[in-house]
């Protein structure tokens, strides 16, 4: 027989029904049946008469113990866990079951149709695919936000320089360095995720200061020095800052520190070179 699944983690795993827990209660032996036997046991056996006293007590006292039910059951270490494998909604229960390394998904979606009865029902989630869908679904829409909001960004720099070519100087450098950073990444093997556009959209924000600076010249070669070396000491700050992040071994924060390192030194370099010529 086909092995589908390696493993299945059930809420019965902590918490058996009330039937199978009686019905293991049953099992237990009666007082006089369980001294017997240990008397039995420990004929010709260097033990005491009542050292297992407290032993046929406590047997005694499980054979009339009430059923554990899911409040009882809060209250032990794996109370917690039980809970996120079984709630209520609509006066219902709703339990989960996990399944571990999944060899046929489609065959299990064919049999789980089958199992269920007396109202109950079994559905089957493929909580990964649904994962990466969500996440694809929000990767395409802050992609068209992000163009959306170039776009409106070149309008307001045009407006505002009220000149084509000097905006051409601002916007070329944030989008080419965007471009390359995106490049690098997928040529690395990386698998782009919410955190490094959320990275994209700050380091695009950077460069566009970068760019600003060298866009806004005054003529006065001191001013533009200190505004030089003013740029120079934030981008070396960031790069140091983030490129840590990017050694970081949370994902989260590599992502980040590394998607921001890569677009902070792209935008610096891309601004230099395609700056406006001075007049």
């Amino acid at each position: 027989m086909q092995k589908l699944v390696d493993d299945v983690e059930l809420p019965s795993r902590y918490l058996p029904s009330q039937a199978t827990q009686r019905a293991r209660q049953a099992r237990l032996p009666e007082r006089t049946s369980l001294e017997a036997a240990l008397a039995q046991a420990q004929r010709d056996l260097p033990f005491q008469s009542d050292l297992f006293a407290p032993f046929i007590d406590d047997v005694e006292k499980a054979r009339a113990l009430p059923p554990l039910t899911p409040q009882t059951f809060s209250t032990s270490p794996l109370g917690g866990r039980l809970q996120s494998m079984l709630t209520r909604r609509e006066g219902h229960s709703v339990a989960l079951a996990t399944l571990s390394n999944v060899h046929d998904a489609a065959a299990i979606t064919a049999q789980s149709a089958t199992l269920g009865g007396n109202g109950e029902r079994v559905s089957l989630l493929d909580l990964k695919g649904s994962s990466e869908s969500l996440v694809a679904s929000y990767r395409e829409r802050i992609g068209q936000a992000l163009l959306a909001a170039l776009v409106l960004l070149t309008l307001a720099v045009a407006i505002a320089f009220r000149d084509i070519r000097r905006a051409w100087h601002v916007i070329a450098p944030m989008s080419l360095a965007t471009l390359l950073v995106l490049a690098v990444l997928r040529a690395g093997g990386v698998s782009l995720s919410l955190f490094h556009l959320i990275a994209l959209t700050l380091a695009a924000g950077l460069g566009l200061h970068y760019a600003l600076f060298f866009e806004r010249r005054t003529g006065d070669s001191a001013e533009e020095r200190r505004t030089l070396h003013a740029t120079l000491v934030c981008v070396l700050s960031a790069v140091l800052v983030f490129g840590l992040l990017a050694a970081s071994t949370l994902p989260v924060l590599r992502a980040i520190g590394l998607t921001v390192a890569l677009g902070v030194a792209f935008h610096f370099c891309l601004s230099t070179q395609m700056a406006r010529p001075r007049s």
